[in-house]
């Protein structure tokens, strides 16, 4: 994968993301950041096994990843999943004892 087909891939993804979703998008080296009021889904490309390009989704409330998503074989699949995730509840077990908080 050439720089110039990652940054072309991620400003797609970016510009599907933008359509969709009310968030403000950052760029962040190869990644685009979609952020919304209660979290941030950072879509992030990386290569797979055959050389071509994966996508993976990470979600991030108050600065710690709370889930991860992928790989995704392509753009329309990531940026599918993360207009699922936006609309879903974030919620998460913070407790030492494995009950939800």
């Amino acid at each position: 994968m050439t720089t110039d087909t990652v940054t072309a891939a991620a400003t797609g993804v970016a510009d599907t993301l933008g359509d969709r979703l009310d968030a403000t998008l950052r760029r962040d080296g190869t990644a685009v950041v979609a952020v919304l009021s209660d979290r941030r889904l950072r879509v992030e490309p990386r290569e797979g096994p055959d050389g071509d390009r994966r996508w993976t989704l990470a979600v991030v409330v108050d600065g710690d990843t709370v889930g991860k998503h992928g790989p995704f074989a392509s753009a329309a699949a990531v940026t599918d999943r993360a207009t699922e995730l936006a609309a879903e509840r974030v919620g998460y077990t913070v407790c030492c004892d494995g009950h939800p908080s």
